[in-house]
């Protein structure tokens, strides 16, 4: 693993992981469905991205994208962006309640996304490279 993957993974578990085992497990949810690719030939974050956007969160997400502030989301603009199958998808893999899943992905995605970007775009390469290492390394978290 190259540097610059060593410390983007280091800011992911510091940054968005902590401490907290139900945020990692929301961690390698989310970088699970990331990696997968999608029916336009993108991948999930790429896909998350864009279903933000069409649910009117475009400045949103291009603050998580960009090298300023984060701004919030809340758990039910969350809900409005995203399918419920997906919610479900996401709340079983990361091991909690289809209810809670709203409130934990306001939490960690903006910063989650944001470390995945740390110039401002989105390099799918590098964060392809990030998430796999993440995942590697993150094998026997609870």
């Amino acid at each position: 693993m190259n540097m610059i993957t060593q410390t983007i993974v280091s800011a992911v578990i510091s940054q968005v992981v902590g401490n907290n085992p139900a945020q990692a497990q929301m961690v390698k949810s989310l970088a699970s469905m990331f990696l997968k690719p999608n029916a336009n030939g993108g991948n999930g974050l790429a896909a998350i991205v864009s279903q933000f956007q069409k649910g009117g969160l475009d400045d949103v997400v291009a603050s998580w994208i960009g090298t300023g502030a984060n701004k919030d989301v809340s758990p039910a603009q969350i809900q409005q962006a995203l399918a419920p199958e997906q919610m479900n998808e996401i709340a079983a893999q990361a091991g909690v309640q289809p209810a809670d899943a709203p409130n934990m992905l306001a939490k960690v995605l903006p910063e989650l996304i944001n470390q995945l970007t740390p110039n401002g775009k989105m390099d799918n390469d590098m964060i392809g490279q990030v998430l796999n290492a993440f995942l590697n390394n993150n094998k026997n978290a609870a």
